[in-house]
């Protein structure tokens, strides 16, 4: 009677099993798809190390800080010993974004389609010709045979536009003892205030920022300041919300040092084109 009874009430007990293993897939499944859409999303920015070990990681704090405070996006920085090795990187599919300056750009957008996201506020920067206060130089006529610190080669601020100022004053490389010195421009700033560099080039927000110390000779024109690119296959509504975020940066005080210390501005691809002339000009390559 008991072995009839149990083969009566097994298929229910069977049904009874089946609706709580459906309840518990259903219950994982919506689990995982919560931690899923609470998990933020990781976007990882290239840049160029430079000289200085931990530079570049630092020099973005500021805009970081303020960017991680979204609760569904979360950026880290991936530093790259040249600019050349993290746009390597870039292309490559390691980084969503990448710090680039005005060159770089034009020549991502070229061979990759990369678009630009933001630019360093104000978002059009000028190279400054710097000497030391105290220096005893006036004239560009006076900078012939003496130590002019570069920053590196094909930087747009610290490169492209100072040649083409010393070609407007009738110098050309030869007639310096040209210094490259890397990525970071607080190289090129101690390198003229101590003497070990007679003159300089440097982007207006890092003159800026030490005209105590230094002295313009003369000002380049106007071109894009220092750019965060993503890729092209970005999708349209992630890239305005990423673009958004940026351009809200406030920068206190204490970021008067860093990158992006007077904020973030919308850049678009035509703000290039004039970059586009001085490459071919300047380079001999030509970008579209």
């Amino acid at each position: 009677m008991q072995v009839n009874q149990l083969f009566t009430e097994a298929p229910a007990y069977t049904v009874h099993l089946m609706r709580i293993h459906r309840f518990l897939t259903t219950l994982c499944c919506l689990l995982v798809a919560f931690a899923t859409a609470a998990a933020p999303r990781t976007f990882v920015i290239a840049t160029a190390e430079g000289k200085s070990p931990g530079a570049a990681a630092t020099e973005l704090e500021g805009l970081l800080a303020h960017l991680n405070a979204q609760p569904e996006m979360h950026f880290t920085v991936t530093t790259y010993p040249s600019y050349d090795a993290a746009y390597d990187a870039f292309k490559a599919g390691k980084a969503e974004l990448m710090l680039v300056g005005s060159v770089k750009y034009v020549q991502a957008h070229h061979e990759i389609g990369a678009i630009p996201v933001v630019a360093e506020a104000p978002k059009w920067q000028e190279s400054v010709i710097v000497v030391a206060t105290g220096s005893p130089i006036r004239t560009f006529e006076q900078l012939k045979g003496k130590r002019f610190a570069f920053g590196y080669e094909g930087s747009t601020t610290t490169d492209l536009l100072p040649r083409l100022l010393l070609s407007k004053h009738q110098m050309k490389m030869t007639d310096l003892k040209a210094q490259y010195l890397g990525s970071q421009q607080d190289a090129i700033v101690r390198a003229v205030v101590s003497g070990s560099a007679d003159a300089g080039a440097l982007a207006t927000i890092v003159y800026e920022a030490n005209k105590d110390k230094l002295r313009a000779l003369d000002v380049s024109e106007r071109v894009p300041g220092g750019t965060i690119v993503a890729h092209k296959e970005i999708d349209v509504p992630l890239f305005e919300k990423i673009r958004a975020a940026m351009v809200a940066y406030k920068p206190g005080p204490n970021a008067r040092r860093q990158r992006f210390s007077a904020g973030a501005e919308a850049i678009n691809d035509a703000d290039f084109n004039k970059v586009r002339f001085l490459c071919k000009v300047l380079f001999d390559k030509t970008y579209h």
